[in-house]
């Protein structure tokens, strides 16, 4: 399998950039409040609030002061102040070129954050421990604590985590050489991005873009997003971004065959990445050993063999010093091309040694991320649907227990009313007939409203079933494709038995409709079309079944996995929605659903 080169060097450091904080003031007042600060959970505050402010001009102040918010934290019985400095430390220790001590605090932090309500924290934690193990190679476990954070993000709402995060997916995805879908995480992206008004994530998001229609050889559309990317970067003076994104355009320029002009934005990708402090201190020379690498394939195309060698070189060695198998194996097959080309056929074969063991476990590491990101999709879906039915079952216990409470003060009520009317025949005799009948009748009407409420609460039951089958139905028929898809890659014994299972997991598949949820729907929320339609009389029917949805409190996941859509499309369904229904910003959709 042939890698792809530029690719697999740029996702690398799209992902990191993410990491390259935005710089901060530390106020002196902050320092001389420490002496005066007496209460620990203050004191852990004000180190924390110390700690971030040091960290774009001193990483060990930084880590000194988030090493202080840990030990008082520790004696105050914290757990959020801990874990919270457990995430500084690893994000410093990161940045300082300690890339195993800080997965071992971002390990640490996460047990913490078990312990108190901290799940932004904990998202933000997944996150950045996928983009350690990318920098690894280690593509499985990126994938793993990616999705692990996205799940968290959505449900929690986190727009700052979540546009970040999809540009990460995005880019793995690519590497996975699953382009659709990597665009959809990028549009995703630039949703958000939207909401947010990031400014540089939104570059990020373009110059991504940009490297997909890079990857499918529509270089015009690349080359324009880059230089989007690079206007914003420039505008922003933000020298990482304005450093790749060179990178990036030259790549469009080497596709086209345009060698010399490819090799003047390398360069100048080059002599940016010297001038600054590019953090973490790993980026720093990945950026250089991928600007040289550029440099080593455009001279080898030029016919300048030495120059080629020499940039090689560079490259070789920094990828040796640093562990960056990737740009290693670059270096390895440019210098086999270049002396292949020399006619030294046996150092050819040498550096060609090389690039094909460092590739075999790129090539596995894709391998690897394919499955796991297959497996986990599959573990994804089935904790929702655990938890839908686990509140399912709640929620019908609940009712029962209410209706029982219900049929016993119903029970109370006509033991008292004919105790009291037994007690009034008895002392009134005859004269009281007429009030005995109306009592009579008051216990038919009880009994009457009794039925009606235990009806209204099977249709309700009957209303979840309905949804629980589609969903089940939607989710067998996935997982059944994507077996065929695995299938076509095994050998026909494994085939064989990938078919019977798909075979057995159809003939399960229910055959209820829409139309049976709508009908029920209808019986048990009967006037809301029309209470909605009287507000809001241009709601198409697809908004109307997006409200219904959402009526029922459901997830944008669950509403996508019903109506055979992706995530993407429902969120920009629910914004065109929030426009229709006239909703400011605070506005909840749901909640003001539940109103109709």
């Amino acid at each position: 399998m042939k890698l792809h080169r530029p690719l697999i060097g740029l996702l690398i450091i799209f992902v990191f950039i993410a990491i390259q904080p935005k710089a901060e003031v530390l106020p002196d007042s902050l320092k001389e409040a420490l002496p005066v600060v007496e209460d620990g959970f203050h004191r852990i505050d004000l180190y924390l609030h110390i700690s971030k402010s040091f960290k774009t001009t001193n990483i060990d102040s930084a880590i000194f002061y988030a090493e202080a918010a840990k030990r008082t934290a520790l004696e105050e019985g914290d757990d959020k102040g801990i874990a919270e400095s457990l995430f500084i430390l690893g994000k410093m220790k990161l940045r300082g070129d300690s890339s195993h001590a800080a997965r071992d605090d971002f390990y640490l932090a996460l047990k913490y954050t078990d312990k108190c309500d901290c799940d932004s924290l904990k998202a933000a934690i997944y996150m950045f421990l996928g983009k350690l193990y990318i920098f690894h190679d280690n593509y499985k476990e990126a994938v793993i604590n990616f999705l692990k954070s996205l799940e968290i993000a959505e449900e929690i709402e986190n727009n700052l985590i979540l546009g970040d995060l999809l540009d990460d997916i995005g880019m793995v995805m690519a590497f996975l050489q699953d382009y659709d879908e990597a665009m959809e995480y990028f549009e995703w992206a630039m949703e958000i991005d939207k909401v947010t008004d990031d400014k540089r994530n939104h570059a990020t998001t373009l110059r991504n873009i940009g490297t997909i229609y890079q990857e499918k050889k529509q270089f015009l559309q690349a080359k324009q997003h880059f230089k989007e990317a690079l206007n914003i970067y420039t505008a922003l003076n933000y020298f990482p971004g304005m450093s790749t994104s060179n990178i990036g355009i030259g790549n469009t320029e080497f596709g086209m065959g345009n060698y010399s002009t490819a090799l003047e934005y390398y360069k100048k990708a080059l002599q940016i990445a010297r001038q600054i402090d590019i953090s973490p201190k790993v980026f720093g020379p990945f950026v250089i050993a991928l600007c040289y690498n550029r440099l080593g394939e455009t001279y080898l195309n030029l016919g300048k063999y030495n120059e080629a060698i020499d940039a090689l070189r560079i490259s070789s060695d920094l990828s040796e010093e640093y562990d960056m198998p990737g740009r290693k194996a670059d270096a390895s097959y440019f210098f086999s091309n270049v002396y292949e080309r020399m006619g030294n056929i046996i150092l050819s074969f040498e550096y060609y040694k090389i690039y094909n063991q460092l590739s075999d476990s790129i090539i596995n590491a894709r391998n690897v991320g394919i499955i796991t990101k297959l497996q986990m999709e599959y573990q994804y879906l089935k904790r929702h649907k655990e938890k839908e039915i686990l509140q399912m079952r709640k929620d019908a216990l609940q009712k029962r227990r209410e209706l029982t409470y219900k049929y016993l003060i119903s029970i109370a009520v006509v033991l008292l009313f004919l105790v009291m009317i037994i007690f009034i025949l008895y002392r009134k005799n005859q004269a009281n007939k007429a009030k005995q009948q109306e009592l009579r009748q008051e216990n038919l009407e009880l009994e009457k409203k009794t039925l009606e409420k235990e009806l209204a609460f099977k249709n309700k039951e009957l209303t979840t079933s309905v949804m629980y089958q589609l969903k089940k139905n939607n989710f067998i028929w996935k997982v059944s494709e994507k077996l065929k898809s695995i299938a076509l890659n095994l050998t026909p014994e494994n085939r064989k038995s990938i078919k019977s299972i798909v075979k057995e997991m159809e003939a399960n598949m229910s055959k209820e409709s829409w139309e049976e949820f709508e009908f029920r729907f209808n019986e048990v929320h009967n006037d809301f079309y029309d209470n909605l339609l009287k507000d809001f009389p241009d709601l198409t029917p697809n908004e109307l079944k997006l409200s219904a949805f959402l009526k029922l409190n459901m997830t944008t996941k669950d509403i996508a996995t019903i109506t055979y859509q992706s995530t993407h499309s429902i969120t920009v369904a629910r914004y065109r929605l929030r426009n229709k229904l006239k909703l400011e910003r605070d506005d909840n959709l749901v909640s003001f659903l539940s109103k109709f």
